[in-house]
Formats: structure tokens, sequence, C-alpha cells
């Protein structure tokens, strides 16, 4: 799995999307049942807001399942799925 480059304002910041994936892993375990629930619903809350849900790869690498690239990286601000898996992790340390 590669880095990513994420796009935030006219800066570039990089993705290290194996870390990444280590992170949700250890977070989803941390409590299974109830952290799983958790990051169904933030997924329906992006099926529900944006009609190109689809479009974006973050969405795919959220439920393990592959996309070429898209149009899209990932959902801005609170929306971000990179965002959410950080701001999870911290809660744990």
């Amino acid at each position: 799995m590669e880095n990513k480059f994420e796009q935030n304002g006219g800066s570039k910041e990089i993705i290290n999307l194996e870390k990444l994936k280590n992170d949700l892993k250890i977070w989803l375990k941390s409590d299974m049942i109830a952290n799983h629930e958790e990051w169904q619903k933030f997924h329906k809350k992006l099926e529900e807001k944006y009609p190109d849900w689809s479009d974006y790869e973050m969405y795919h690498f959220g439920i393990s399942t592959p996309s070429e690239k898209l149009s899209n990286f990932d959902f801005p601000d609170e929306d971000s799925i990179v965002k959410f898996i950080e701001d999870k992790n911290k809660e744990l340390l």
C-alpha cells in the first residue's frame, strides 16, 4: 500500500495509508462491537450526505473494497475519514 498526497487548500499532506490501516484496526479492536457500530454509522452518514460517496478513494479504503483512482481522495473537514481515524486513535492514548 503506497502513500497518498492529500490536497489541503494550497498545501499537500502525505498520508501513510499503511499506518492509517493499522490505526483503524487498533481502534476497531479496542471495543469490537461499539466501534464497529460507530464506524458503520459514520459511513452511513457519508452515504446520506454525499450522493457521490462512491467516487471517494477513502470511502473504499474504509470498507476494504478495492478501487481504482477515483475523482476524490477524502471527504472534507469533519467528514474526513483520515481525520476520523486519527481522532479515534488519539482517544486511545
